[in-house]
Order: C-alpha cells, then structure tokens, then sequence
C-alpha cells in the first residue's frame, strides 16, 4: 500500500487486504474462514509459495482516517504494511 500527498492529494493502493464482506470477490483468508465455517472444501489455486503482507480492513481504515487528521502525514509519502509477508502455504497451515 502506497501513499502519496503532494498538494492535498492522496493516493490509496491496497494490496491484500481482508475482512469480511456479503458481496464480491472474498480473499484467500476470508474464503477459508467462510468454507470453514460452512464445512465446505477450499479449493486452492497457484503458488503454495505466494506471499502476501495481509493487512486487516479495520487497520487500513484507520489508518487512512488518521492521515486525514494529520496534516504532516498528508505531506509526506507513507506506507502502512503488516510487516510479516505470508505464504499462502502458511496461512492454509
């Protein structure tokens, strides 16, 4: 996730974030909480090797609020990551 604030503007680029949703498309994580949870198989594509810097929904978004507060943020590049990137091999163990 990048985040750039030249001239009051900001640019958001999320990158594997989860949480939950009713609608579109769900993310590794939350489709194996949600077939878990159903007793339903996941069936895995790609890479068990893949990894991601998964980043919980609720932290991104305040972490975006706080950045609306704070004017020194807004002038500054900033990157807001997890800082333990997973394979997806990890997260199915």
């Amino acid at each position: 996730l990048s985040r750039l604030g030249p001239e009051g503007v900001a640019i958001y680029r999320p990158s594997a974030v989860y949480g939950w949703t009713r609608r579109g498309r769900r993310g590794l994580v939350m489709t194996l909480l949600a077939n878990g949870l159903g007793c339903r198989v996941t069936t895995i594509v790609g890479s068990l090797d893949t990894a991601r810097d998964y980043l919980w929904v609720r932290d991104l978004a305040n972490w975006m609020l706080a950045g609306l507060h704070d004017p020194r943020r807004q002038a500054e590049p900033s990157i807001l990551a997890a800082g333990r990137p997973m394979a997806m091999g990890e997260v199915l163990h």
